[in-house]
Order: C-alpha cells, then sequence, then structure tokens
C-alpha cells in the first residue's frame, strides 16, 4: 500500500498532478463537472473476486453532442490497462467491453468487472484504479481486489 500511496502523491498516470489523491480517494477531481458525469462509488469494495460499477452521463454531456463516447479502464499501480469492464444492461447480463462505447441519452448506466485481466487471468490482488473517459476528460477511483 506504500507503494501505491508514493505513486499517488507524485500523480504518476492519472488525468493531472493536483487531482491524483483527490481523484484515487473518491474525492471530486477538478477537470470534470458534476452535472455532466460522474463516476460512483464501487460495491462491493474491497472485492473478492467480481464488482459492479457505476456511472453517470448527465444532460450536460448531451446538449452539444448527440453521441457520446465513454470508456471505461481498470489500471494497476504502475498505470498499466489490466482490464475494460463490460455494459450491464437493464436485465443484468453482461455485454460489451466499455472502450469507446457510444451513448445518446443521459442516465445511470451499470458495468461489471469479473477480476479477470485482458487475457482472462485472474487479476492479482491489490489496489486498483478505475478511470471513466468522456471525451479528454475523466474521473477515476481507486478499488480494491482481495483474494
Amino acid at each position: 500500500m506504500r507503494i501505491a500511496y508514493i505513486l499517488l502523491m507524485a500523480g504518476v498516470g492519472l488525468s493531472g498532478p493536483g487531482d491524483a489523491l483527490a481523484q484515487a480517494s473518491g474525492g471530486t477531481p477538478q477537470t470534470a463537472e458534476l452535472d455532466d458525469f460522474s463516476l460512483e462509488p464501487v460495491f462491493p469494495n474491497p472485492f473478492a473476486g467480481e464488482t459492479r460499477i457505476s456511472y453517470r452521463l448527465g444532460d450536460g454531456l448531451f446538449e452539444v453532442e448527440e453521441e457520446v463516447r465513454v470508456t471505461l479502464r481498470v489500471y494497476n499501480i504502475l498505470h498499466q490497462v489490466v482490464a475494460v469492464p463490460v455494459a450491464v444492461d437493464e436485465d443484468g447480463r453482461p455485454g460489451e467491453r466499455i472502450e469507446e462505447m457510444s451513448f445518446r441519452r443521459p442516465g445511470l448506466y451499470q458495468a461489471h468487472w469479473d477480476g479477470r485481466d485482458l487475457e482472462g487471468r485472474t487479476a492479482t490482488a491489490g489496489p486498483y484504479f478505475l478511470e471513466l473517459s468522456v471525451g479528454a476528460r475523466s474521473q477515476v477511483r481507486k478499488i480494491m481486489l482481495v483474494r
């Protein structure tokens, strides 16, 4: 955990040095307005095996653009992409990866990460960072995978 703390203080790989600690600790990042989009608290966190991720796309995003591109990624403490969570439909079924996914209306959306990396292997226990990117802006939350 000490390594993660040092990297956070340095702002390694996050959207900006001033936002690193606030974003990872669940605080409000300075790079996004709350009514545009938000990465909600992850539940459960810490988690063993899999977790659900909620994110909100606000009305403000769709005032200018008809379609919004969204990416959701999981990074390790070295800022390497570990996984891309999948969208969850209204019936709770997992769908496609949320990578440059197009959205046409505001709302609260769900994603799922099964605790596996891009190669399908079980990810190691430890801290990870979720990054929700909408256009050039992003929000980050720290999550903890336990085994």
